[in-house]
Formats: C-alpha cells, structure tokens, sequence
C-alpha cells in the first residue's frame, strides 16, 4: 500500500489487508493488525458496510484462537453465512429468469450479481449482492416486463405515461418479488445517461464470455469490458464500497491476459479514461495490486488529474470510510474526461427531473416544462437553505 499522509486506523488498516485477492498475505501481519484494534464492533461494521463479510471473516477465521474475540467471529461467520445463503437464493432466481427470456426470445445479459462471483472469486459465497442486475435490448424492454410479471416480479414503482416522460433515470427499472421480495433491476443500457454511448452499449453485446451457475451456463461480459464496466460503476458510486474496489482486484488478478491495448481504446472513445486510471490507482494503492496494474500502466502510465482524483478517494476511505456522499457532485465532474459529459451531468443532476420530483408535484404532460425549474429549488431548499447550521 502507498504511504498517505496519515496513517489509516487500525480497523481499516485490517480490513484492507483481509480483502486482498492475493493469497500470500502475511499471517504474521494480519495478526499484527488484529492486535491493534480496538474495537472490533466498527471492524464488522465497515465490513458489512462495504459488503467485504465473507472476504474478511474468510481470513480472520484462519488464524490463531485467541487473536480475534471469539464473540466477533462468530459475527462475521453468521454474517457471512445469511449473505451466502441469499446468494443461493439470487443465483437460482437469476437462472430462472434468464431460462424464462431466453424461452421467449429475448436476449438477456446478466452483470455483477452470481455471474460476477462464480467467474471471478470462483466461489458464489465469497461476494455479497443484494439484487440481480438483467440487461436487455432496447427493443425488449416490455417484453422483458411481461416476462417478469408472469415470474411473479412487480415494479417497485409504477408511473402513468406523462409522468413516465419525464423521469431521468431511463437505463433501468427495479423490480421486487412477490412472495420472495427478491429484488432484480432491468437494464437497458449499462453506462450512466450522462457518458452513455451507442458504440459502447454494441460492445457489451458482441464481446461475452460464458459463466457456469450451478451447471446452467450463462452469459456475462468479456474480461475487458468488465474490467471497464466495474470501474465505470465504482466510479459513478464514487467507489464509496471497498467491495467494489475488490470486484476489479480480484477481476485484474484473475485475467491476467487482458488486452489493454483494447481497453485503454475504448474507454477513450467511451469518455472513461479517468474512470479506469483512478479504479486502477485505487487498487494499487489501497489493495497492494501492483503487480495487477503494471501491465495497464505500461500502456498508458497515470495523468495527474487521474493521481489527484485517486489520492482524494484514497485518503476517504483511509480517514472517514463511514461517509457515503449522497451526490457526490464535484468528485463526478472530475471524473469525466469530457467537457461535454461534465455539462450533461451537471445538468442532470440540477435541472433534469427526478422521480422525487415527479412524484412531489405529478404534474400532467403539458406542464412538464415546470419541473425544471421546481428541481434546482427543490435542490436549493434541501441543500443550501434548509440544512443544519451546525453542519455547514
């Protein structure tokens, strides 16, 4: 890990170190950092904040009895073992599913989820998720919607048509199960409206990989463009999940053929150059992956802008690894390698309408013009004029 101006604390320091793809990790330093915690309810609670249990109880139930509170580890293995048990649980709704569109047609590509798992940590158990993520065409969307209907799936929010029109967020729907509450969101495109690109959205559909799931096979991305995809998505979470910082080290230590000439394409043309840099930083210096990201770097080292937007990023999860900005405005325009995908997002987040604001006003088609300007004084009210003095 590269030095940073302040040390991180203990419990973060362990939990880096536990969540490393590499299995050469030091006994001896693991057991060294368990020493200096001291308090080992805010280590089980980053680690299920960050979705990292499994990875963390893993290495911590291997060690000496006696180095970590007996108390605590059963935590993190109860813990551990509620999330593989609902991994089992997605991962046979999401074989279902694919099975029922692909029956009907339709073309379904699953991400993240049990393909990401079973593909790159090899064990569904070691990756914790919370829903099934289901990418479509386009053109299937409502087909895909009457499946989904039929297997039980309900959207967890219903628009008429005027106000369908004006709801921003337009690349995915969410759905809930009605007897499972199993929750699956259903994509029709994977990049972020704001950087979203017709020729990248091709990509995702012509360059797959085959995954097995329980002895089903299912389609997912190839290695490159799931590399691109999981920085992609760290980034526009502003990797506010170590969890996801591991998808991509344990992604980069897994392919270790990846075409970078290729990639390091594609994002140029995709606008994520940036993006890609700071997940890669980010790896190298909070996961000890180097040797991972040696062979990216060789084709394309570091810009200064990226190591400025990493070494921001870094010292948030060394020194407030709590803290989950809810829009994390300023951190995104740098992101952007375009001037143009800077001022889409900017006007997407404090002009366009949201579904908080539809919702506030559910204004009728004719008068959807107001809503631009309800959204920046509705953002000013909460942001600006109605906040806590005291947290200013």
């Amino acid at each position: 890990m590269a030095p940073t101006a302040t040390a991180p604390h203990a419990e973060v320091a362990l939990l880096l170190r536990c969540v490393s793809a590499t299995d050469d990790a030091s006994v001896a330093e693991i057991e060294r950092l368990c020493s200096l915690v001291s308090d080992w309810r805010r280590l089980i609670e980053l680690a299920a904040r960050h979705a990292v249990i499994p990875l963390v109880s893993r290495r911590l139930s291997v060690l000496r009895s006696g180095v970590v509170p007996e108390e605590s580890l059963a935590s993190l293995r109860s813990l551990a073992r509620d999330g593989a048990l609902r991994g089992l649980q997605l991962t046979a709704e999401l074989v279902s599913v694919v099975k029922e569109l692909d029956r009907r047609g339709i073309d379904a590509l699953p991400v993240k989820g049990p393909t990401l798992a079973a593909l790159v940590y090899r064990d569904l158990s070691l990756r914790l998720y919370e829903d099934l993520d289901v990418l479509v065409h386009r053109r299937d969307v409502n087909a895909a919607t009457r499946v989904l209907a039929e297997l039980g799936f309900t959207p967890t929010k219903t628009f008429d048509d005027s106000r369908d029109a004006l709801i921003s967020e337009t690349h995915h729907v969410a759905f809930l199960h009605g007897s499972t509450g199993l929750p699956l969101e259903l994509h029709w495109s994977l990049s972020h409206k704001t950087i979203a690109r017709d020729s990248l959205e091709d990509r995702w559909w012509a360059q797959r990989q085959d995954v097995d799931l329980g002895g089903t096979t299912i389609r997912t991305l190839e290695s490159e463009l799931l590399v691109l995809y999981l920085c992609m998505h760290g980034a526009k979470h502003s990797w506010a999940r170590i969890g996801w910082l591991c998808d991509l080290h344990w992604t980069l230590q897994r392919f270790d053929a990846i075409n970078w000439d290729m990639l390091w394409e594609i994002a140029r043309v995709s606008g994520a150059l940036r993006m890609v840099t700071t997940g890669l930083l980010l790896v190298d210096e909070l996961l000890g992956g180097s040797e991972s990201t040696a062979r990216a770097f060789e084709k394309r080292p570091p810009d200064h802008a990226s190591r400025a937007i990493a070494a921001g990023l870094q010292r948030r999860v060394l020194d407030s690894p709590e803290i989950v900005p809810e829009i994390d405005f300023a951190m995104q325009l740098q992101l952007r390698d375009l001037l143009r995908d800077r001022a889409r997002y900017a006007i997407h987040i404090l002009a366009e309408p949201w579904p908080a604001d539809v919702s506030a006003l559910r204004l009728p088609l004719s008068l959807r013009g107001a809503y631009y300007v309800f959204r920046p004084l509705r953002l000013a009210w909460k942001h600006l004029l109605h906040r806590d003095p005291k947290a200013a």
